[in-house]
């Protein structure tokens, strides 16, 4: 069973179930661009990212559908008085490889700075190196490296 990536074409709640630990599962018969269709199970009803419109990463298997992801997407909010606002839906997620280029800038911006030793390639390195890290281990949920001291 391979994933598979498409546009959502339909989306609509058909019943919901209650787990014995009370947590709740909302089901949804969603049909995408693709032609594919089922049942899907999210703990929330009608969620942003599976809309009319955004694109998800999924599987499907005797129709019915796991979500795996989403890649994003434009779709209409419906608002309660019968309005509708175009909005974006966007993974939220950020990878720890967006922030390279951050990170070596910040680093460079320290070393012209004069903010570091003589060794300013070793110290640029170290720099970058550090702030990467820093930002990874935030992103990840990990605590950051206590008691290192910089070069500076």
């Amino acid at each position: 069973m391979s994933n598979k990536t498409s546009k959502v074409k339909k989306c609509n709640p058909t019943s919901d179930w209650k787990s014995p630990a009370g947590t709740t599962i909302y089901y949804h018969e969603v049909e995408f661009e693709n032609g594919d269709k089922g049942s899907c199970g999210r703990n929330k009803n009608n969620p942003d990212d599976m809309a009319i419109g955004c694109e998800i990463e999924y599987t499907i298997t005797d129709n019915k559908i796991k979500f795996i992801k989403s890649l994003g997407g434009r779709y209409m909010e419906q608002k309660p008085n019968n309005t509708a606002t175009a909005k974006t839906y966007t993974n939220n997620k950020k990878n720890p490889q967006e922030f390279l280029g951050y990170a070596y800038a910040y680093a460079k911006d320290m070393v012209i700075a004069g903010k570091t030793s003589e060794q300013d390639v070793a110290d640029l390195k170290f720099i970058a190196e550090t702030i990467y890290g820093h930002i990874k281990d935030m992103l990840e949920g990990k605590q950051p490296i206590a008691n290192e001291e910089p070069p500076f």
